[in-house]
């Protein structure tokens, strides 16, 4: 995938609005077009939030092992959403090959 540079200016722009940024994740990561984001905190109309699961271009839906709070630099919280994914990815084809 190929993020051209008005995408990472718009990206890079919307680190404290991460729902601003789904559009652009399928252009980050190989066929997740989607993240199931949730408000956390007692106060949940303006508090933090964190992705919970990601979506496929096919509608699949695979839940993350660990949430991942949404909040800092739009990049570094990119990064956590990859290393979680690569993290449950990793554990669902342990399980897959358990249950073989």
């Amino acid at each position: 995938a190929v993020v051209s540079t008005q995408s990472t200016g718009e990206i890079l722009g919307q680190s404290r609005n991460p729902t601003a940024v789904q559009p652009h994740l399928k252009k980050c990561f190989d066929n997740i077009v989607q993240l199931q984001m949730e408000k956390i905190g007692i106060d949940s109309k303006g508090g933090k939030m964190e992705a919970v699961a990601m979506f496929s271009a096919d509608g699949e839906k695979v839940e993350f092992n660990t949430q991942v709070t949404l909040e800092g630099p739009v990049e570094a919280w990119l990064c956590d959403i990859e290393d979680t994914m690569r993290v449950t990815l990793r554990q669902q084809l342990k399980l897959c090959r358990v249950a073989l």
